[in-house]
């Protein structure tokens, strides 16, 4: 993925629905810094302390709350950020003349479903596509990745 100049601020989200929003989550967002990011690269910005969910205090609360006040996660390139897929988050505006190239993905137990997310894929799922011409073929040969 790439962040690139220009790009407006993402409201604070969460990577699951309230609905099934726990401090017990199987699933983790992950995001590699290919590139070292600055503050003002539309880095990734959390509010430190969602973590830990409470359902007596809406996000709205805690947004306008200054015990939790967002971070702007500005690393170094090979950067591996992990955060439960309940934690506040966005991408922050890109002020800055360079993009900021990531890759994202999501890390799940063993029999968890993907909770929406279009960029998700099962590990059985894993090695088993090819592109054959423009279109997506099996692979003709099986890889087994357990």
């Amino acid at each position: 993925m790439v962040t690139s100049p220009g790009a407006e601020a993402q409201q604070f989200h969460r990577d699951v629905a309230s609905a099934v929003v726990s401090r017990s989550s199987l699933a983790v967002s992950c995001q590699v810094s290919i590139e070292d990011t600055a503050p003002t690269q539309g880095a990734l910005e959390v509010v430190p302390g969602t973590n830990h969910y409470d359902a007596r205090v809406s996000d709205r609360e805690r947004l306008g709350d200054p015990r939790y006040a967002q971070l702007p996660v500005a690393v170094p390139a090979g950067t591996a950020t992990v955060y439960m897929q309940h934690t506040m988050h966005r991408g922050g505006a890109n002020t800055h003349a360079k993009e900021r190239p990531f890759y994202f993905f999501t890390l799940m137990g063993d029999g968890i479903a993907p909770p929406g997310l279009a960029y998700t894929m099962q590990l059985e799922d894993i090695g088993r596509w090819q592109l054959d011409g423009e279109k997506l073929a099996p692979r003709t040969v099986e890889c087994n990745l357990r």
